[in-house]
């Protein structure tokens, strides 16, 4: 018997950075196709402040939330966060938790949340009302989210 072949293969996750930067923060989903590379742009990401990393992830996931439903992006997102933390060796928690909340608070369009759609139709609402009130308040609870997972959840392993 030999060793059984997981989902999650932290060797294989070398490429995300480059996936995050240059594909236009799309993940590659086939994770047992991605080959070991050096990626010149991860010194920069290890440089980057906690705020400016979570903030990348977060607005990432509420542009997708916002045309895709949010269950749908979570489950593509999540990957990349999981990778992107290996990469970096942080911890993925707080990666995680920006993406479970930037997923759930979709204001900006009646696409990407179930209630939104329910009251768009019956309401007599326009998709330009959702995006004049959606827009200010997802920028606002991105960067205030951005601001505070940090703090709850370090982004460096052990502190």
């Amino acid at each position: 018997m030999g060793a059984e072949k997981t989902w999650f293969e932290p060797e294989k996750l070398d490429a995300a950075p480059c996936t995050f930067r240059q594909y236009g923060l799309v993940p590659d989903l086939r994770l047992g196709q991605l080959q070991r590379q050096q990626c010149a742009d991860t010194p920069y990401l290890q440089s980057m402040s906690p705020f400016l990393i979570v903030w990348m992830l977060y607005l990432l996931t509420s542009i997708l939330t916002e045309l895709v439903s949010n269950n749908a992006v979570a489950v593509v997102v999540t990957p990349l966060a999981i990778s992107l933390s290996a990469t970096l060796g942080i911890d993925p928690r707080p990666l995680i938790v920006a993406v479970m909340i930037a997923a759930s608070a979709s204001f900006a369009t009646p696409i990407g949340y179930q209630t939104n759609m329910m009251v768009y139709g019956p309401g007599g609402y326009r998709f330009t009302d959702f995006l004049r009130v959606g827009l200010p308040l997802n920028l606002s609870v991105g960067v205030l989210a951005s601001a505070i997972i940090p703090f709850i959840w370090p982004l460096q392993v052990g502190q």
